[in-house]
């Protein structure tokens, strides 16, 4: 599941429980839906520790002391909680089980388009554009380094990928998350990884690159998402219901 889709499952949540939380609180509570997969891309393999995983997260609400760094604890946890009911969501949407990756992919990109298309708006960081870097992404950047042509290909790339979401958000309503870099950094110390800050703002800016990456895909392929629309808020529903009582058990029971 993509940042988007846990953004809109969680506000859906958020707002069928009734919970009676302040506007940065409900900030943090999204950016903490998204940024749980931080590790995603490069972190988790070098740390051998999942950021969206219980472990980390149970470490990382030690070092929250505000309300806003708690309710981004919330959210990743909700997060976590999500990515375990995926299969069956997906399988349920679908009427048929998802069999490898890319068509994982490919059914992830159809919730983010249609959460996209009814909503109209999006996940945003201010650092997203100035951040992103596929080579942070890459596992070659030691041939990147020497090599002249791959370098220079590389950034075509992420020009390209850049005008390309700079033209996504165009006339979307851009939702703002934050990224408490400081939460990161100090649990990461925990498992003997030292992260810097700035590694942290170009993996969170690839997270969210890659959600409107497989959006805008789904989009050009001209794939007819309405016709999973009813499957999708029925089990939408259900799956927000499960969400809401996992919400009030964290915060009141089990953190």
């Amino acid at each position: 599941m993509l940042g988007n889709t846990h953004y809109n499952l969680g506000k859906i949540s958020l707002e069928l429980g009734n919970f009676k939380v302040s506007s940065s609180e409900r900030r943090y509570f999204y950016s903490g839906l998204v940024y749980a997969d931080v590790g995603r891309f490069v972190l988790d393999r070098k740390a051998k520790i999942h950021s969206d995983s219980k472990a980390f997260i149970r470490k990382m609400f030690q070092f929250a002391y505000t309300e806003e760094e708690k309710w981004f604890c919330i959210g990743a946890y909700l997060h976590e909680f999500q990515d375990r009911k995926i299969t069956k969501f997906l399988r349920n949407i679908f009427k048929t089980p998802t069999c490898g990756y890319l068509k994982y992919l490919k059914r992830c990109g159809i919730l983010e388009y249609y959460f996209l298309n009814k909503k109209r708006e999006y996940i945003y960081s201010d650092d997203l554009i100035k951040n992103f870097k596929i080579s942070s992404v890459l596992t070659f950047t030691d041939i990147l380094e020497s090599n002249e042509i791959l370098k220079k290909i590389v950034q075509a790339l992420e020009k390209e990928v850049v005008h390309i979401v700079g033209n996504f958000y165009y006339d979307k309503k851009k939702i703002y998350i934050d990224l408490p870099e400081n939460l990161f950094i100090k649990t990461y110390e925990c498992y003997g990884f030292d992260v810097a800050s700035n590694t942290l703002k170009e993996q969170a800016a690839n997270l969210v690159s890659a959600s409107a990456l497989l959006c805008h895909f789904i989009s050009n392929k001209k794939f007819d998402v309405n016709k999973f629309a009813g499957n999708i808020e029925k089990e939408v529903l259900k799956l927000c219901k499960n969400c809401i009582k996992f919400i009030k058990k964290k915060m009141y029971f089990n953190l």
